[in-house]
């Protein structure tokens, strides 16, 4: 009885294992190779994500963000850097983006700076990762 138990249980793990990587591999985030999205404006600001890990996300599960902002009204160079480094999961990104963008980029220097500053962190078991969406995690200061 117990060995049949544990064999449901294998397959069951092993079922929703398959289910979740099968779910990133499906995931819109992969479609988009620039990896510029919008997301939700803020207040008087249109507001963008651009994913810097794209390749590494599909098999690490997370994804290293960099939150972007214009003021409406702005010259297109006018980029406000909301922030410079997010980790979040696959999730919670989802549940941020609204569409993908085709044009547009920033230098990356400000970006690698903070993904530097986090990895530092994540040695030393200080591992932040956004699990509910850019919005939350923004008001919630999680870095």
């Amino acid at each position: 009885m117990k060995a049949l138990q544990l064999f449901f249980t294998a397959a069951i793990a092993i079922f929703f294992g398959i289910l979740s990587f099968h779910c990133a591999e499906d995931s819109k985030l992969f479609s988009h190779q620039r990896g510029l999205w919008e997301i939700a404006p803020y207040k008087n600001q249109n507001r963008w994500i651009i994913i810097h890990n794209l390749d590494k996300a599909r098999d690490e599960g997370i994804f290293h963000i960099e939150i972007i902002a214009r003021e409406k009204g702005k010259k297109v160079w006018e980029i406000l850097r909301i922030r410079k480094h997010m980790a979040i999961t696959i999730d919670a990104l989802e549940r941020s983006v609204k569409r993908p963008i085709g044009t547009g980029d920033v230098y990356p220097e400000s970006f690698l700076d903070a993904y530097s500053q986090w990895k530092k962190n994540a040695a030393q078991g200080i591992k932040t990762i956004c699990t509910t969406s850019v919005d939350e995690c923004l008001r919630n200061g999680s870095k």
